[in-house]
């Protein structure tokens, strides 16, 4: 913060998604208020600073609608960024499934590290895809053990909150930390084209 934060106007409102980002930042903002999507109401300002990435689309939406910005800066922490890790695909998937069926149960606090050698995956890999498993009722879950269970019907894996959450996290780092910067003004002015529309129908 200390080599941008000169750059700022002065008026700026700084935004945060996340409790954990202000946390980050508070330390070094210090008097520096900062607004919490989903908690404190955004007032119209000139430019707002953004501090973390949202959750999904509509609370980006809602922070660029909300304050009618016209300068918007990306300042932004992210935590545990899953844009090099990508989505496990449906073969990893297969596999680990067949692998604990299988097996009918798995330590995964004690066993998860002979596993994670043997295929070469990372150890948050192995854990995203239980968590995927649990959500579709494929597995139980009770301190560290992983029990098989006879699915009721047979369920897409693209239901799993887990996985639309990854997925969504991977396309907004994409847009918001990776992406040209022409295609990144694009996609704030549709926003704000789009939050204009929408205002004007609540005028109608």
């Amino acid at each position: 913060p200390a080599r941008w934060l000169p750059l700022i106007p002065e008026q700026a409102a700084f935004v945060a998604f996340t409790e954990e980002a202000i946390h980050h930042f508070t330390p070094f903002l210090k008097d520096v208020p900062i607004q919490l999507i989903g908690r404190d109401t955004l007032s119209p300002v000139d430019s707002i600073v953004l501090i973390d990435l949202p959750q999904d689309e509509e609370q980006l939406k809602s922070a660029i609608g909300s304050s009618q910005a016209n300068r918007i800066y990306l300042h932004l922490y992210v935590h545990d960024s899953m844009y090099f890790e990508k989505m496990p695909d449906r073969q990893q998937f297969g596999w680990y499934y067949s692998f604990l069926k299988k097996r009918g149960s798995f330590h995964l606090r004690d066993q998860m590290d002979m596993l994670s050698k043997h295929k070469g995956w990372k150890k948050s890999t192995i854990k995203f895809m239980t968590k995927v498993f649990y959500e579709l009722e494929f597995v139980t879950l009770e301190n560290g053990e992983i029990t098989m269970m006879e699915p009721a019907e047979k369920r897409d894996l693209a239901e799993a909150p887990s996985n639309k959450k990854r997925q969504q996290q991977i396309k907004l780092e994409e847009l918001l930390l990776y992406a040209p910067y022409q295609d990144l003004k694009k996609v704030f002015n549709s926003l704000r084209k789009i939050e204009a529309v929408e205002e004007e129908k609540l005028w109608i």
